[in-house]
């Protein structure tokens, strides 16, 4: 780590907890807004190289962590607990023996199915229920959001480390200024 950016870890990191509690203001929004900040807290330290690629994603995962707890509480509310808590499970799996291995591909095998699925919850039951009753259009979209998630998986946790470029991370970059004009300061950040 780099002295001269000794502040950018703890604002990052009461930020990205400060995304994750507000899910229990409101859920989609929190949702979003820390997957937002999970996106962009790995370019804020790979532009000032404040973390490594191993330390940043220790750090990173921790923070997810945090996250899936909040949003499990919520789920736990919705009164649904129980069909999320294998997805959640399996997560945790996963980061327990990242934590004791160090070796990231074991995402491959324990993909953040779980956050992509609790996405999909706070989309179309924005508001606790205690009945979920899958409509064919939604089952569509739970798809389409895990597959994106697995791909997003693979991205970062094979083809990133193994030298590969991500074709997503080239699309966005190239699509969204000419749409979104605040974005481009953040997409011109190096990828983690």
């Amino acid at each position: 780590m780099k002295n001269a950016h000794v502040l950018i870890i703890p604002l990052v990191t009461l930020a990205r907890i400060l995304a994750a509690f507000s899910m229990f203001i409101a859920p989609l929004p929190g949702i979003v807004l820390t997957m937002i900040f999970d996106f962009l807290d790995g370019r804020v330290f790979a532009a000032t190289g404040v973390f490594d690629r191993l330390s940043y994603h220790r750090w990173d995962k921790a923070l997810d962590m945090v996250g899936y707890c909040v949003e499990l509480y919520i789920v736990w509310r919705y009164g649904v607990w129980l069909a999320f808590l294998p997805l959640f499970l399996w997560r945790a799996i996963g980061y327990v023996i990242y934590v004791a291995s160090g070796a990231s591909e074991i995402f491959l095998l324990c993909p953040n199915i779980y956050e992509a699925a609790v996405l999909w919850l706070f989309v179309f039951y924005p508001a606790p229920t205690p009945r979920i009753q899958v409509l064919p259009y939604q089952a569509l979209w739970l798809g389409v959001i895990i597959i994106l998630k697995i791909i997003q998986e693979w991205s970062l946790h094979w083809f990133v480390p193994h030298g590969g470029n991500v074709w997503w991370d080239k699309l966005v970059r190239s699509v969204l200024p000419a749409h979104f004009p605040f974005l481009k300061w953040t997409l011109s950040l190096p990828v983690s």
